[in-house]
């Protein structure tokens, strides 16, 4: 890290103290405008320490020493104080490089520039990374969910850090765009069934409506018709009804014919 910042022409904000012109009011116009000056560069230079310093951390280190408002050598020797001596040196970015791990839930694409952004700060200490190595460090270091996507990126031949970075945003696109549909599709379909309650058109399935959905292969042996079955044939009722009238009436008892014996003339 020393090195990194070194190279950036800042490390220094590290070491010396911040420039003051309290002590130089008598001197000339000039000697106080170029003071002003240094510190303005001091302060810009510490700002951007400040930030490099943070962006070689970790998320969660990232999110707890962001919130301090620190000069960046109080956030260096803070962090020297913390994690040892060994703080910033290529040892403990090799360490994080090779214990980094992806998570569910998180950008696959995030994740994996983070990784390349601590493979940079180790090629920026003097280190030198293989890109087939790193691009196959990446593939490896993929989430669970995407374990079946990883398996085919392993067979592949070679590929260029640019291009695994280009097909992990267009698959993580794809799966965003495939979970937003399904959770519309479902939608859709609670809404319909909502619509379809409040409009009374939902209908409990009962035997008269299965067999309403085949009706039209089933063929009366009474009349030949398709579409019914024989006890609803209106030739089999209009049968029913004439034997039941044919019933009502009144059919004289066999006996002995009435011949006029035993009438009184």
């Amino acid at each position: 890290m020393e090195i990194f910042l070194k190279r950036l022409k800042i490390a220094y904000v590290l070491t010396d103290r911040r420039p003051s012109i309290a002590d130089r009011q008598k001197a000339s116009f000039e000697e106080i405008a170029r003071a002003k000056a240094e510190v303005q560069k001091w302060l810009n230079d510490d700002n951007l320490c400040h930030h490099s310093i943070l962006s070689c951390l970790c998320d969660n280190l990232f999110a707890e020493y962001s919130k301090k408002t620190k000069s960046a050598k109080e956030l260096w020797e803070e962090l020297k104080s913390a994690y040892g001596e060994d703080f910033g040196t290529s040892t403990s970015k090799v360490n994080k490089y090779m214990q980094f791990e992806m998570v569910d839930g998180i950008s696959v694409l995030e994740q994996a520039q983070e990784l390349c952004r601590i493979a940079d700060s180790i090629k920026a200490s003097g280190m030198w990374i293989d890109e087939h190595f790193h691009v196959s460090a990446i593939i490896s270091k993929l989430p669970p969910s995407w374990k079946e996507y990883r398996r085919n990126l392993m067979r592949e031949k070679y590929i260029t850090v640019i291009m695994l970075m280009h097909r992990l945003r267009v698959e993580e696109e794809s799966r965003n765009h495939a979970e937003k549909e399904g959770f519309a599709h479902v939608g859709e379909l609670r809404e319909d069934n909502r619509l379809e309650l409040e409009k009374g058109d939902f209908k409990r399935p009962t035997m008269h409506s299965e067999m309403e959905k085949g009706n039209k292969l089933i063929t009366c042996f009474r009349c030949g018709q398709k579409g019914h079955i024989s006890r609803n044939c209106r030739q089999r009722m209009v049968y029913v009804r004439e034997k039941s009238s044919e019933g009502n009436e009144v059919v004289p008892v066999a006996g002995e014919p009435n011949t006029g014996k035993g009438m009184i003339d």
